[in-house]
């Protein structure tokens, strides 16, 4: 079995008696079966387009209240944190590939699904956190003892005692730029993370977990594909180099030249992220399939992205120009 991830979905390595490798994957208990069919029509309809970076799907059954699939195994590992401009320029380039190939599918002229949706988000999140900070059940008091879950907890709590207001209007008042712009929306993966996009002597040879595709601005998946190279490693990157290098890497792979709608996502999903999981954590007393652990780990790199667009954006008002 794959290690869990935080989707509630169950995924297993299989072998034919032959050798050939397959991935056995449960969705998330509940997932409506049309939304299985309709996920896989875009996925076969992408390698029918000559994108085999996409999995073939065998077939589909329901079981035990779980849609399983059961699709080719993928090689491959994901980029690490700190990969080379040039895996990152790639990786882009990968994606480019797999939207040029379901465009056909739908497409659609309007204001981009993302950044409404993050709009809404912030404005449900912003009561939550308020009753979140204010809570007698303090969020580094959530065990007895600290554990790695409540240290990451405390740290992301005290980043947005000091700066969720201001951080969120300034997100808010950006996004409201963009939200009556029309572009062209298609297929996306959104959730386009450095572990969904698989590399094989340093060249992507797979992407994985389709669960979040939808209609959307590509400009989401960039924005999602670039988060996952900007966690501050050393002080070596402090003033900002790394990251302007990554998006620059980035745009070039995905063709764009006006980055400003993808960085407002990185944005707004970064505080939004931040805020949804102590929301989780602390008032809902949620557990996730993956483990504490990995919730804490996930926790502090999130925490560490919003301390960087803070501490590159305080007193700063971007100027965003609609097309």
């Amino acid at each position: 079995m794959v290690p869990p991830g935080f989707s509630g979905g169950v995924v297993f390595e299989c072998q034919s008696e032959v050798g050939s490798r397959f991935a056995l994957k449960g969705w998330a208990t509940g997932t409506d079966l049309e939304r299985v069919k309709e996920v896989h029509t875009v996925a076969t309809f992408a390698r029918q387009s000559g994108c085999v970076l996409v999995p073939a799907i065998h077939g589909v059954a329901s079981a035990e209240g779980r849609q399983w699939e059961l699709a080719s195994w993928m090689p491959g590992e994901p980029a690490l944190a700190d990969a080379s401009l040039d895996q990152i320029h790639s990786g882009a380039i990968a994606l480019r590939q797999f939207h040029k190939a379901v465009a056909p599918c739908k497409q659609v002229q309007q204001p981009a699904p993302a950044v409404s949706a993050r709009l809404r988000r912030i404005e449900q999140l912003r009561p939550l956190v308020t009753q979140m900070l204010q809570s007698r059940e303090s969020p580094c008091a959530i065990t007895t003892r600290p554990t790695p879950l409540s240290n990451a907890v405390g740290r992301a709590s005290e980043i947005l005692r000091r700066h969720w207001l201001p951080t969120a209007d300034r997100i808010t008042s950006e996004l409201m730029d963009l939200q009556d712009c029309y572009v062209v929306t298609q297929y996306v993966l959104r959730d386009c993370h450095r572990d969904h996009v698989l590399f094989s002597d340093g060249r992507p040879s797979g992407l994985i977990d389709f669960d979040a595709l939808r209609i959307d601005t590509p400009s989401a998946d960039l924005a999602r594909w670039v988060g996952g190279f900007l966690i501050r490693r050393d002080a070596s990157v402090q003033n900002g180099k790394r990251e302007d290098a990554v998006w620059q890497a980035a745009m070039a792979g995905f063709g764009l030249e006006n980055v400003l709608e993808a960085q407002t996502i990185h944005a707004a999903t970064v505080w939004s992220s931040l805020a949804n999981w102590l929301v989780w954590i602390v008032l809902e007393q949620r557990s996730f399939p993956a483990g504490p652990d990995a919730v804490a780990r996930r926790i502090d790199e999130i925490t560490e992205l919003a301390a960087q667009y803070q501490s590159r954006n305080t007193g700063k008002r971007r100027k965003l120009h609609k097309p």
